[in-house]
Parts: structure tokens; C-alpha cells; sequence
């Protein structure tokens, strides 16, 4: 299992997200991921693909471990990995508050 702290940004996610990737390929079936972004919006991504910008964001995703990330504008990344089961969504809350 990977171990993330919040916070990471650049490299570290993509090469996360490629090991998270890697591991969903073996993965079968579909769930969802929902992050929400309290006191703010972000540029969200999952596995280090562009996902939306807001408040939340909701993707339908491979069973497994993902990466989901938040950037809010002008800020630093902040990314957690969660884990999506068979009919129960991963939820991610990044709180923005300064």
C-alpha cells in the first residue's frame, strides 16, 4: 500500500498516479470518486488527468486506489489517494480555508 501525505505536488503526484494507474489496469469493474473543495474551488484531477474545476467534482473511475488532487488557484496542490469499492463512492474533502 502507498502511503501519501497532503500536500504533494508536481512529480511526486504524476508518478503516483502512474503506480495508481498501473494497479487499476488489474482492477475490474467501475465506483465513484467525489471530492469536494470546502471554502473554495479547485483544479481537480484524478491520476493526473485534468478533472473540472469547482466546488466538488464527481468522476466514475476503475475499482481501487486512485489520486485525487486539488488545486486551488494560487495555491499549492494538495492530494489524497482513496480507495473506490463496488457501490459505495470515495470521498475526498480538502478544506481551503487560509
Amino acid at each position: 500500500m502507498v502511503n501519501v501525505r497532503r500536500g504533494i505536488a508536481g512529480a511526486g503526484v504524476l508518478a503516483l498516479a502512474l503506480v495508481v494507474g498501473w494497479r487499476e489496469a488489474h482492477a475490474c469493474g467501475a465506483g465513484k470518486l467525489v471530492g469536494i473543495a470546502s471554502g473554495g474551488t479547485c483544479a481537480w484531477a484524478i491520476d493526473g488527468r485534468a478533472a473540472g474545476h469547482g466546488s466538488s467534482v464527481t468522476v466514475e473511475v476503475a475499482l481501487g486506489d486512485h489520486v485525487i488532487s486539488c488545486t486551488p488557484h494560487g495555491r499549492a496542490t494538495r492530494s489524497q489517494i482513496k480507495h473506490v469499492e463496488a457501490g459505495r463512492p470515495a470521498m475526498a474533502l480538502f478544506k481551503l480555508g487560509r
